[in-house]
């Protein structure tokens, strides 16, 4: 838990009749690189910032994509495999116009199919 931090808690009528809902923070705390992996590891859409904190926030997105490569070391996904996927999670999407099969162990639908 972060220090100071309140508790999050989302209704869950909210999410079932809209489970397309962009859910994320704003102001100081969304360019705080410990909120900024707080809010990944939670599933939030989105942290908005000041300006000046968008380097700090970008550096948090780039070390949750390289946390996500060193926690699978089963899978032979590259870092850019894995920023994709984290910037993907991040903007809710879930398919991909790709022929990657990695995308489709990381939960992703591909949209391009090679032929066997």
């Amino acid at each position: 838990m972060i220090e100071g931090a309140a508790r999050i808690e989302i209704p869950r009528p909210c999410l079932t009749s809209n489970p397309g809902i962009k859910l994320g923070i704003c102001g100081e705390q969304g360019g705080d690189p410990d909120s900024v992996k707080f809010c990944h590891k939670l599933g939030l859409t989105y942290v908005s910032c000041s300006p000046k904190r968008v380097p700090v926030a970008r550096l948090a997105a780039a070390q949750a994509a390289i946390a996500w490569h060193q926690a699978r070391p089963d899978k032979e996904w590259s870092l850019t495999d894995c920023i994709s996927f984290v910037v993907m999670q991040g903007r809710g999407l879930s398919r991909a116009l790709a022929y990657d099969h990695h995308f489709e162990q990381a939960g992703f639908e591909p949209l391009l199919r090679r032929d066997p």
